[in-house]
């Protein structure tokens, strides 16, 4: 079974999704991947079961580039349409993300009888009003406003897709109550890289040194990353176990960080406290393995109560125990399936009690993480996910 498949994202690919459950374990054995993305030059690069097509946009940048770059478009829709004459065991025509390659992709599957797949990793409308919210500016009010515009258009590509491929369970009901059919919808969660996973642990847990905990994610006010430092503060009044936290993350808007340090500063956390800007992914893992505990505290807004619960996997992956709030979905039924954590109410003294609890029983928490991490080998890696995916895609081509 051959797909065709149009990311939104420019190759060579960043998201591990695409890099390991498609390009990696999709395409593989009898079963080919055909990419149409843009990249540095116009060519064509195989790579075993991957043809992967790419299409040179505007050497422009920012907000005008990013315009003008998007009328490649075209090439993507003709280049489509000469894979799907040339390739005649093409099944399933897969769109991720973009509008315009959803369109393109629609419109070519059905005048080739072709499978129309589409998948969707975030609910962006609702992101970007929140940034807007949190970041007043003309910038942030542009992009919302794009944003809504383009609402109308993913629901409509969304229902009329053979298949939906939200990316978490609770995406799914969203869609569902908008006039999606459940049987059009397959999820397609994250999951922690192969590399993550396949890393020997190496135990750190020392009762005599202090409880260190670790939250990976952008620092944006959206995430309230504040908040994250009133925990700090209160689980310091409660305990006389000495803590550390490390908030992780690409710092998008740097007045904001230093709004962060101050009120580091000013609760008296530097000791306790270190925001540490992007790192390699290499170096992530070293990060969760040097930690206690790993936190993944978002607040309640649309946007994060139907996202995939990425970091509580990644976390997992390495043993390392979870406290994460309840509100987000995907995250709770991880951890009640799991094992692996706490999922307390987004509420300061519920999440400092849950904390509290591990910083009490540390051979609790190792054997909790641990738990985990058996979990997320069995139920959240891209090679079983890629073998559903075959046996779910093989099942709708034959109705």
């Amino acid at each position: 079974m051959d797909i065709l498949l149009l990311p939104k994202e420019k190759y060579p690919f960043r998201r591990v999704r695409l890099n390991q459950l498609f390009m990696g374990y999709f395409a593989s054995g009898d079963d080919k991947v055909h990419w149409i993305a843009y990249g540095d030059a116009n060519k064509t690069i195989t790579l075993k079961n991957n043809e992967i097509h790419l299409i040179k946009p505007t050497p422009l940048k920012g907000n005008i580039g990013d315009v003008i770059s998007r009328l490649a478009v075209y090439k993507k829709y003709k280049t489509a349409s000469k894979i799907l004459q040339s390739e005649p065991n093409i099944d399933i025509v897969l769109c991720n993300d973009g509008i315009l390659e959803g369109i393109i992709g629609f419109f070519l599957a059905k005048a080739h009888g072709k499978k129309f797949a589409y998948y969707l990793s975030s609910l962006f409308f609702d992101m970007e009003l929140n940034e807007l919210k949190s970041m007043p500016s003309i910038l942030t009010l542009f992009k919302t406003a794009k944003a809504y515009l383009k609402k109308p258009i993913l629901a409509w590509l969304i229902k009329r897709a053979d298949i939906f491929h939200p990316i978490s369970e609770e995406m799914g009901k969203y869609y569902t109550k908008r006039g999606v059919p459940t049987d059009k919808i397959y999820p397609l969660p994250l999951c922690p890289a192969r590399s993550m996973m396949e890393k020997r642990i190496l135990y750190k847990y020392d009762h005599d040194k202090r409880f260190r905990m670790i939250y990976l994610g952008q620092i944006t006010p959206v995430r309230r990353i504040d908040f994250l430092l009133e925990i700090i503060n209160g689980l310091i009044k409660k305990s006389d176990v000495p803590v550390e936290l490390m908030i992780v993350g690409k710092v998008f808007r740097k007045s904001y960080s230093e709004k962060l340090i101050r009120r580091i500063k000013e609760l008296g956390l530097k000791n306790q406290v270190k925001l540490i800007d992007e790192v390699p992914f290499e170096e992530v893992t070293t990060l969760i393995d040097n930690s206690d505990l790993g936190l993944s505290i978002l607040p309640p807004i649309l946007a994060y109560r139907v996202s995939s619960p990425t970091k509580v996997v990644e976390y997992l992956s390495r043993g390392v125990p979870v406290v994460a709030n309840k509100e987000i979905g995907d995250q709770q039924k991880v951890i009640e399936q799991s094992g692996g954590g706490i999922a307390p109410p987004y509420s300061l003294p519920e999440i400092i009690n849950a904390i509290t609890k591990f910083m009490n029983d540390i051979d609790n928490s190792r054997h909790m993480g641990m738990k985990g991490r058996e979990w997320v080998l069995d139920h959240r890696n891209y090679e079983k996910m890629a073998s559903d995916l075959k046996a779910h895609y093989k099942s709708s081509i034959k109705r």
